[in-house]
């Protein structure tokens, strides 16, 4: 918190190191999401920089040597898998399915509160005391969408992956999956419990960068 406090105190001044910035969009070839990222040295001496990522409210602090494509506008995604040996991955395989889908995501950014709401809306208040959501209100935009939120569509809309390795490494490891994705493809949850987390918007925007002591099974949905 320090670090944030830090980060808009100089903003104040009118110094900033931008990183990517972009206000999201919705139409005919998907959705995108509205994201801002900034370069801030770390508020404990010799520390060195760290990564701002804002979005809607919703803010995470992440290492920058975990984002080694940020330059290029793209973010690297971690998922520990315990000691499972297979991860799977689903993909969007007919076009109906990826444009109702995309129509569940364009309407959580309706406005910076139901983004807000929608993309912490499986926290619980196990995980913090501060958010305790548990609306799930997402499977009910799917139904909107003439969807069936079954598991398959669940385990897209809910499943979460860190920003930073440690976190799916040790964690929620030891084995783990390493993912890259245009910045654009993300929505961010507020730090809760340090774990650095985002949802994915289009899963087909997910490139295998590496397994670690297990593999990766594609799904076809």
């Amino acid at each position: 918190m320090r670090l944030l406090f830090a980060f808009w105190n100089t903003a104040r001044r009118g110094k900033l190191d931008a990183v990517y910035l972009a206000n999201g969009t919705a139409g005919r070839d998907g959705v995108t999401a509205p994201l801002a990222v900034y370069r801030h040295p770390d508020a404990h001496p010799f520390a060195g920089e760290r990564l701002i990522l804002i979005q809607h409210g919703s803010y995470l602090i992440a290492e920058t040597k975990s984002q080694p494509y940020i330059d290029r506008g793209e973010a690297v995604l971690y998922r520990g898998v315990q000691d499972a040996d297979v991860f799977l991955l689903r993909r969007l395989t007919t076009a109906d399915l990826r444009s109702r889908l995309m129509g569940v995501h364009a309407r959580t950014l309706a406005d910076s509160v139901t983004s807000f709401h929608a993309v912490h809306c499986n926290v619980s208040g196990s995980e913090t005391e501060w958010f305790n959501d548990r609306s799930f209100m997402l499977s009910d935009l799917c139904k909107e969408c003439g969807l069936d939120a079954a598991p398959p569509l669940e385990s897209l809309l809910y499943s979460g992956y860190a920003v930073e390795e440690w976190c799916a490494a040790r964690k929620f490891g030891p084995n783990y999956v390493k993912f890259r994705t245009p910045l654009s493809n993300i929505r961010i949850t507020t730090f809760v419990c340090s774990e650095t987390e985002v949802k994915v918007i289009d899963p087909n925007k997910l490139q295998i960068i590496e397994a670690v002591r297990c593999r990766i099974r594609e799904m076809c949905i």
